[in-house]
C-alpha cells in the first residue's frame, strides 16, 4: 500500500502515481524519490561513504554477527514471516541476510540516498 504525500489517498498500485491527484514523485537515477532535498545527500551522512561501506560489511565481524543477531531474533520471534521491510537499508547488507534466510518472504528495503542502492 502506498500513501499520497500530496493528497493523503491510500493506494495500492505498481507505480507510484496517484490514482485521486495524479501526484508522481520525482525520479533519481531511475528511484521514485519522496525526499528528493535528501537523496543526493544530507542529513549528517557522506553518501559517498556507502561504497567503503560495501567493501566492509562482508569481512566485518561487527556486521557479520549484527545479521546474525537480527535473523536469530526474527526466526526466534516471528518464524512464518512473510514480509520484511528495512528503513535505512543502506548497502542491502542486512536484507542479503534476511533474504537468504526466508527466501519465502518478499523483502524490501528503502534508503533515501540514491546512491547506496543497487
Amino acid at each position: 500500500m502506498k500513501r499520497c504525500p500530496r493528497c493523503e489517498t491510500t493506494y495500492d498500485a505498481g507505480d507510484w502515481v496517484c490514482p485521486a491527484c495524479g501526484f508522481a514523485p520525482s525520479l533519481v537515477e531511475g528511484f521514485p524519490v519522496l525526499a528528493p532535498e535528501l537523496a543526493q545527500g544530507g542529513a549528517g551522512f557522506k553518501p559517498e561513504a556507502f561504497a567503503e561501506l560495501a567493501d566492509l560489511e562482508a569481512g566485518s565481524f561487527w556486521f557479520r554477527a549484527r545479521n546474525r543477531l537480527i535473523v536469530w531474533a526474527l526466526q526466534r520471534y516471528f518464524p512464518y514471516m512473510q514480509r520484511y521491510l528495512e528503513i535505512g537499508c543502506g548497502t542491502g547488507y542486512v536484507l542479503a541476510g534476511v533474504a537468504k534466510a526466508y527466501p519465502q518472504a518478499g523483502v524490501t528495503g528503502s534508503e533515501v540516498f540514491c546512491i547506496a542502492l543497487p
